[in-house]
């Protein structure tokens, strides 16, 4: 029997983001409260650094490239992908991309 205060749903959403084959870990210069409404759960967890002054979301994905066009390029926040490679690639392609399509 599932504990009464269970919410399936916010379970499963948070367990998305986890044990998928590529690490990610992003470190945002905006306190958890500021960076946390742009999230979604299957992200991963975000935690405060630096006395609550920033915050580090670690995580998960197979799917790198959606990972940084869809949700980190959403947040309006400061941020440094610190780790996963894939994901580090996967911004640098997406800035590169969004660099082509101003003119010069």
């Amino acid at each position: 029997m599932p504990p009464a205060d269970l919410d399936a749903v916010a379970w499963l959403e948070r367990h998305l983001g986890r044990g998928r084959e590529l690490t990610t870990r992003v470190r945002f210069d905006a306190p958890t409260a500021a960076v946390a409404p742009y999230l979604a759960p299957p992200m991963g967890d975000l935690e405060p650094l630096d006395d609550g002054a920033a915050s580090v979301l670690v995580g998960t994905t197979s799917n790198p490239q959606m990972y940084a066009s869809e949700w980190l390029a959403a947040i309006p926040h400061p941020f440094v992908v610190e780790g996963g490679p894939e994901l580090q690639e996967a911004v640098t392609a997406l800035a590169a991309r969004l660099a082509d399509a101003v003119p010069r």
